[in-house]
């Protein structure tokens, strides 16, 4: 036995380890993307964007399955750190139009930035089923893809 599996055996109770060969683990594990957000740039590849989502599951074909509401939260923390990217990148036009007395564009850049806050409440994650079609989903009308 390992040393850290020694220790993670103390540490945390455990008294059975499993160890798999690579070639049945899911797609999701394998590290083959950029470390960013974990997107492979070839084509042919899958990516990581929702491992933290994967749970263990012995009746599933590879024993792992990506649990659909933690990769809701996930994609939701994604778009949100676009979305408060985008927020900030309308401080400094804001500030400009109020200090040039302009109305109009002090509006404008105030039902941007309300669109923009209201992406959590408005962009509905439920129906999407699977990682894939989650991935896919964006609010682009209102935010750019960041992949």
């Amino acid at each position: 036995m390992s040393l850290f599996a020694r220790r993670t055996q103390l540490y945390e109770g455990y008294t059975v380890h499993i160890a798999l060969d690579s070639s049945v683990l899911p797609y999701h594990l394998l590290g083959n993307g950029d470390p960013n957000h974990g997107s492979c740039f070839d084509p042919t590849c899958q990516d990581r964007y929702f491992r933290d989502a994967l749970v263990w599951d012995g009746i599933a074909e590879n024993n792992c399955r990506c649990d659909m509401p933690r990769a809701r939260v996930i994609h939701m923390d994604r778009i949100r750190l676009v979305r408060d990217q985008a927020l900030a990148e309308l401080d400094v036009p804001f500030m400009l139009a109020l200090e040039a007395g302009d109305p109009v564009e002090q509006q404008r850049i105030t039902e941007e930035k309300q669109s923009l806050r209201d992406i959590p409440q408005t962009f509905d994650l439920s129906k999407y089923r699977t990682p894939n079609t989650l991935k896919a989903s964006w609010p682009s009308e209102i935010l750019p893809l960041p992949y």
